[in-house]
């Protein structure tokens, strides 16, 4: 197998992927915290297979010292299971 660059991938051939974040809804649910839900389109493509997932995403952040942090994520997937060979991301 042969590496490039100074870091080592998870898949190779490397899969080519985008990630469509959309629909971005925000509350604020405390002074430091805010609700935020969004949707999600993750294309995944290697060789010649293509997987479109699509989901639901529910996030919350904290304000810490004028910082916006990921306190917690949970994904509905709008599939009864993946059409993946793999996940090798977050979604």
């Amino acid at each position: 197998m042969k590496r490039f660059g100074a870091g080592g991938w998870s898949e190779f051939p490397p899969s080519r992927t985008r990630r469509n974040v959309s629909n971005i809804r925000v509350d604020r649910c405390a002074a430091d915290r805010l609700a935020v839900k969004s949707n999600l389109l993750y294309y995944w493509a290697r060789d010649d297979e293509h997987v479109i997932v699509s989901a639901e995403r529910h996030d919350e952040l904290l304000e810490h010292d004028g910082v916006l942090k990921l306190a917690r994520r949970v994904v509905f997937v709008d599939h009864t299971t993946l059409p993946l060979p793999n996940l090798s991301v977050v979604l």
